[in-house]
Parts: structure tokens; sequence; C-alpha cells
């Protein structure tokens, strides 16, 4: 019984250091050089990314096995300057990251689209301009993107049907224009649609929505588009919020309406 009572001790007195992961020193280099090329808050960034340990730092999260940094989450933290694309570029097993509430100006760097194992990436309510690259659809794996809230602006990149594992979809509060991308109808696992308040134009049939079985959530409103409502958003059976305001849709309300809206409470 001793025996056991003493391994239990010193198991737990070397539990820390054995389930402490060491930061991979690309990755630690990589870090240190994307708070070096920011200004604002990135000075107090750099401060409190100090030692070597970059997967205890604040917003670093990595893989336990490898200790590769797996996550970047950096919201609200007043950092200035573009996106350091380059030193994102040497976070080859990041998988997550949110940038959003910040005031990053200028494009979305070229190196960003190389991060292929990206599932989510939040660049929400900075000072980003420019148009979306359509080498958006090399980032296959993700499963949330939110550009919203910026100064994006032309059309959205017609790649959608590379994108199947999106599940949220935000790029409203922008000035995106044009037609919708038909590719948009290849996102069979969208859960969230938001592109509202852009200056998107044409038939919004241009989309198929009976290729979107989960949606349950879509916003087109404040925009330009036209036509008649498609009869293909009767077959998204989870939907339970649809607007469409401020556009230049024309025809008579749908049947089908009236269903969803008893059924799950469209408003």
């Amino acid at each position: 019984m001793a025996t056991c009572w003493l391994l239990l001790l010193l198991w737990a007195f070397l539990w820390p250091a054995a389930s402490a992961v060491p930061c991979h020193p690309d990755d630690l280099h990589a870090l240190r050089g994307f708070a070096g090329d920011l200004s604002g808050g990135g000075v107090l960034l750099r401060t409190a990314w100090s030692g070597a340990s970059c997967c205890s730092w604040e917003g670093v999260g990595c893989d336990s096995a490898s200790g590769r940094v797996t996550v970047l989450r950096l919201p609200s933290h007043g950092l200035t300057g573009p996106i350091p694309g380059a030193s994102l570029a040497g976070l080859v097993w990041l998988e997550e990251l949110f940038l959003g509430s910040n005031s990053f100006v200028g494009a979305l760097p070229d190196a960003l689209f190389g991060l292929a194992r990206l599932r989510k990436l939040s660049l929400a309510s900075n000072e980003l301009t420019g148009q979306v690259s359509s080498r958006l659809g090399e980032l296959t794996h993700l499963i949330l993107l939110d550009l919203s809230t910026n100064h994006f602006f032309g059309r959205l990149p017609d790649v959608f049907d590379d994108l199947t594992s999106l599940e949220h979809l935000a790029a409203h509060s922008n000035g995106f224009s044009g037609f919708l991308p038909p590719s948009l109808s290849s996102l069979s696992s969208l859960r969230e649609l938001n592109l509202r308040n852009n200056t998107l134009s044409g038939p919004i049939a241009r989309v198929s929505f009976s290729g979107m079985p989960l949606l349950a959530s879509a916003d087109f409103s404040t925009n330009y588009l036209t036509g008649w409502l498609p009869n293909s958003l009767a077959g998204c059976g989870e939907l339970k919020s649809l607007n469409l305001a401020n556009n230049t849709l024309v025809g008579t309300i749908p049947s089908w309406i009236e269903e969803h809206s008893m059924n799950n409470q469209i408003p």
C-alpha cells in the first residue's frame, strides 16, 4: 500500500513536466515574426509572448503530441497593420485563426491561402480591403469562414464547390457586388449563410438551395437581388430564419413560406 502511495505521489510530481508541450522551433520563429510585424497592440503582444514556450502563450494552442501550433486566437487585441502573411505561412499546422475585432488593414495576404489545414477562419470587424482571391478555394477543410464587416469589394469568388465542408459562411457588411456565385449551391453542410448589406445583384435563383439541406439561417437583406423567390428554398427543412428585406424581389409569397413559418418560427 505504501508503495502505491509513493508511486502516486511520484506521478503527481512528474505530471506537469510530462504534460508540458514543447514549442516547435519553426512555429516559435513564425509567431515571433507575426508579433514583430504588428503595431498597436502588437507591442503588448510581444511583451506577453516571452520565453520559448509558445504553447503556453496567450491565444496560442498546440497539438499535444507534436507541439505544433494549431490555434491562434487573438480577437480584440488592438492589433494594427497588414496581416503578416509571411509569418503566418510558417504555421503549417494551423487549423483555427481568429483575428476579428482588431484594426488590420490591406488585402488578404496570398500566403494565407497556403494554410491547407485551416478549419476555422474569422477576420470579422477589421479594416481589410481588396478583392478576395479565387485561391480561397484551396482551403478545402474550412467549416467556418467569417469575412464580415470589412471593406472587401468585387465579386465573391465562385469557388464554393471546393469548400463543401463549410457550415458557417458570413461575408455581410462589405462591398461585395455582382451576381451570387452558383457554386454556393454545392454547400451541402451549410447551416448559416449571411450575405446581408452588400451590393449583390441579379437573380437570387442563381443559387439552388436544394443543395443545402441543413440550412437553418439565411440573410440576403439590403442587396439588389432580383426575381422570384426560388422554389428550391422549400426543400430546406431546417430553415428557421430567412431575411430577404431591402431587395427588388417580385412575385407572390409562395405557400411553403407559411408552412415553414408554422413549423420553424420564421419571422
